[in-house]
């Protein structure tokens, strides 16, 4: 549904134009159900108010349309309604949530429907006198329930479950399954009166599993499964006693048809001195994902007593189209001038509507971003949880339940919703790279021949999924670190076909060491985890630059990693936590201090100070560094209260070719010395970027390097 103002949007020839003149037309639109002004109003919701400004601003609120270069669908234009005004809730803002509407065009014409003209016929008389109206009794509107527990959204969950497992191939798209393995231990729901703990050495499932992914939250005191319960759980499981997550897993598994549930806390054995149960489980755990019949996603419960239902708007969920022989928009916002020309007089009448042709007419299905799997999901807590990035990638199917729909994921399909079951013919994915790539990934796991350039796509999109790992929050981050990225990691190993240690791929070194931490963490009691060369030694956003369509010859590599050993906690699974490790490298070390500098767009940004005690165990050489402050861009892995009063950098790689060039970017780690020969790291350093860097300094820097010859390196070693 659309009201009178909106639907004037799609039947006139400007490309831009005047919106609601008030913020009290917008209001009472969204009232009457128009999906366009209640997506708007949400925004002021979550953002605003801006009290003076909704009485100031002159124009209330214009719109433009613009055209979207897009890949998400693959047969149809798409455009977007881009909306603007001086409120600071409606301003355009890289740190808010775009407020776009886009606009799917069917490749053909399908002709106008009875009512739409009806509708057309009431916006017109409507659009001077009343421009929020909205003709509700004119829409064949559905039936959609207020909450997402009702059985109607069931109803669609079974009809994509069915449509899942009779077209497609999910179970197997991301590699063999072995029909005969099932987890250690369900939940068997088949006699909903006495629910009880079922385990795969004494007894078989007799049909599928459901797997739940939720939050257990920052004060995790909720029924768990234990070794002084475990007999009773194998009797009965009381459900008065679970919270209500794992009631509503309970009940949905039971309208669904499933007559088993996977949940950690119930499956797992929580003590924490029962260490067998658990490391068995992170073996184990991408294979409960990979092999479960549904993946039930709770994306708005922060601990597991919120429970996966809630209360919504429907009239947000009803489809919304347009059915208009809508002229062609050619002119994208980034052409347009900052002006109003061409819009109406917001003073004076609006123009009147365009009379849509039958012959002509094409459907036009708009969607917000509350229509995406993607937007949905970030900001929510699910989305926070480190576990949940491999138990989404794993599961053939997964049932999203969001703040006010149901979601459809699986290996085929991830466009499908509530308000679009069926999907958009020609949308193949929302846009999300999750969705896009990462989700497919598993389709590379056994490639006959990885080339150079499919390698350096898998190094890159490496890089970005740990990225989004490390964005993420883990309830006991020094016994899961890794084991929560397992299933990742060795996904990769198999397609890079190399060795793996604490994060790390061996033939990436040193490539895979210049990661820097976005944020450096505050330093607790506890001493930071081992081995501080990798990234999952501290718990905060890791990045990484990319590589270009180059290979990895195309730089130049100024050390050599020889050998890497980590000490495993569980020696069976080399994908899982460590607790410690060391690489012994060979590289070059300058001997400086570090300088801590105020700058007003980074916290806290630290110069290399005092570069010229040459290199570290050599004082005998005569070419020596001389440079009294470089400022260096510096990304500290903590928070030093006390910086240490000498640090070395170990330069490691750089994008130049024979020899270090003005221009060219350095990248190294830096180090503390704990002993003779032994570091730890303290953080990273780059040179040549142009963005801190003073030149003269680091012409300086570089021609010191140039100097220096691949015999000078050092062996030393980095825990």
């Amino acid at each position: 549904m659309l009201c009178a103002i909106c639907l004037w949007m799609f039947h006139r020839e400007a490309p831009k134009g005047l919106h609601h003149r008030c913020f009290d037309d917008l209001r009472t639109a969204a009232q009457g159900g128009c999906k366009i002004c209640i997506v708007l109003v949400m925004r002021r919701n979550e953002f605003g108010p801006d009290s003076s400004g909704e009485r100031t601003a002159d124009p209330f609120l214009t719109y433009e349309w613009y055209k979207v270069d897009s890949d998400i669908a693959e047969s149809e234009e798409v455009y977007s309604i881009q909306f603007n005004s001086a409120i600071s809730w409606l301003m355009r803002d890289p740190a808010l949530p775009s407020n776009d509407i886009d606009v799917y065009v069917s490749e053909t014409s399908t002709g106008v429907p009875e009512y739409y003209l009806e509708v057309i016929k009431h916006a017109t008389d409507d659009l001077e006198s009343q421009p929020w109206k909205v003709r509700r009794e004119c829409y064949p509107l559905k039936d959609i329930a207020s909450n997402t527990g009702h059985g109607s959204v069931f109803d669609i969950a079974r009809t994509w479950t069915s449509e899942c497992e009779e077209n497609h191939d999910c179970e197997t798209w991301n590699g063999p399954k072995d029909p005969n393995w099932i987890p250690k231990r369900l939940i068997d729901l088949t006699d909903p009166s006495a629910l009880r703990l079922l385990e795969r050495d004494s007894e078989r499932p007799s049909g599928r599993y459901a797997a739940l992914s939720h939050c257990w939250g920052p004060d995790p005191h909720f029924l768990t499964l234990s070794r002084n319960n475990i007999d009773v759980f194998r009797q009965n499981i009381r459900t008065t006693n679970l919270p209500k997550s794992f009631q509503d897993a309970i009940f949905i598994c039971s309208r669904l048809g499933i007559h088993y549930l996977w949940i950690d806390s119930l499956c797992i054995i929580q003590d924490s001195e029962d260490q067998a149960d658990w490391l068995l489980h992170t073996r184990e755990m991408e294979l409960v994902y990979a092999n479960c019949y549904l993946n039930l996603s709770f994306l708005m419960a922060a601990c597991p007593r919120d429970g996966a239902f809630l209360e919504r708007n429907a009239d947000l969920l009803q489809e919304c189209c347009v059915f208009s022989d809508w002229p062609q928009i050619t002119t994208a916002s980034s052409d347009t001038d900052d002006g109003h020309e061409g819009q109406d007089d917001h003073k004076g009448v609006y123009s009147p509507v365009v009379e849509t042709q039958l012959s002509k007419a094409r459907r036009l299905t708009i969607l917000a971003r509350h229509d995406y799997t993607s937007s949905v999901w970030q900001g929510t807590a699910l989305s926070e949880r480190g576990w949940v990035l491999q138990e989404r990638l794993l599961s053939p199917r997964t049932l999203h339940f969001g703040p006010d729909r149901i979601f459809w994921e699986c290996g085929e399909i991830h466009s499908r919703n509530e308000a679009v079951p069926s999907g958009i013919s020609g949308m193949q994915s929302d846009g999300n790279q999750f969705d896009k790539h990462t989700h497919q990934l598993f389709n590379l796991l056994h490639p006959a021949e990885v080339s150079q350039g499919i390698y350096l796509r898998l190094f890159n999109r490496w890089v970005g999924i740990v990225r989004d790992y490390t964005m993420r929050k883990l309830t006991f981050p020094n016994k899961d670190k890794l084991v929560a990225f397992a299933a990742i990691a060795r996904g990769f190993s198999v397609i890079f076909g190399d060795d793996y240690f604490a994060g790390h791929f061996f033939l990436n070194m040193p490539f895979d060491l210049v990661w820097r931490a976005r944020l450096p963490v505050e330093s607790g009691s506890d001493e930071r985890r081992r081995p501080t060369w990798s990234w999952t030694s501290i718990d905060t956003e890791i990045n990484r630059d990319t590589l270009g369509e180059k290979d990895f010859d195309s730089h130049l590599i100024l050390a050599n990693v020889e050998d890497v050993v980590v000490d495993l906690v569980d020696p069976s699974n080399k994908y899982g936590q460590v607790r410690s490790g060391h690489i012994k490298m060979r590289c070059f070390l300058i001997q400086c201090s570090l300088i801590e500098t105020e700058q007003r767009w980074q916290p806290e940004l630290w110069t290399i100070g005092v570069i010229g005690n040459g290199i570290l165990d050599d004082p005998s050489r005569e070419q020596m560094l001389h440079v009294s402050q470089a400022k260096l861009s510096v990304s500290l892995d903590e928070v030093l209260a006390v910086p240490p009063d000498i640090v070395y950098l170990a330069p490691l790689v750089s994008d130049s070719t024979d020899q270090l060039e003005k221009g060219k970017l350095i990248q190294g780690i830096i180090l503390k010395r704990q002993s003779e020969g032994l570091f730890t790291r303290l953080g990273y350093w780059e040179a040549g970027s142009g963005y801190y860097d003073d030149e003269e300094d680091v012409g300086a820097l570089l021609q010191y390097l140039n100097g220096l010859s691949t015999d000078q390196r050092i062996a030393i070693r980095v825990v």
